[in-house]
């Protein structure tokens, strides 16, 4: 199955997202990201992560979706961001549109929980998940995301 841009946006705007664990650009490719959590106590979840090189869009080819449902959205000057979680628990993503709604980028991570605030300062994006945990996509490279424990915020 070739997967094109067309058939990304077609899937965006019926709240669909391939079932991702990484940030996919649309202009830059996808690049997977490796999550692991470890909990040090009550709401103290803590995330590492590393950034793989950019794959080509055919890497995500064959993939299943997932439906999205959105909990928060912030304008930004680079666009809409969305934010909210798939059809699994821990499920949860951050999308950047255009003003008209295009799919720019998603980050979709199964092992996130839902994002259920979102904020911007200056050029990044501040989804919370569930957790408490802060993720801070900076909007023009998302790939860059840093993930904070609810203690450093």
């Amino acid at each position: 199955m070739i997967i094109t841009l067309e058939a990304l946006q077609e899937m965006w705007q019926r709240h669909e997202c391939p079932l991702l664990q990484g940030v996919l650009h649309l202009d830059l490719g996808y690049f997977p990201v490796q999550v692991e959590s470890t909990c040090h106590g009550a709401f103290d979840y803590r995330f590492t992560h590393s950034v793989a090189a950019p794959l080509p869009l055919s890497a995500i080819a064959g993939l299943d979706c997932t439906s999205i449902d959105v909990f928060a959205s912030a304008d930004s000057k680079h666009g809409t961001v969305k934010c909210g979680e798939g059809t699994q628990g821990g499920d949860g993503f951050v999308a950047l549109e255009s003003q008209d709604g295009t799919l720019i980028w998603v980050a979709f991570f199964r092992n996130s929980n839902p994002f259920m605030k979102l904020r911007i300062e200056g050029n990044d994006a501040i989804a919370t998940s569930e957790y408490g945990n802060p993720w801070i996509f900076p909007l023009d490279s998302p790939q860059s995301l840093r993930i904070l424990s609810p203690l450093e915020e």
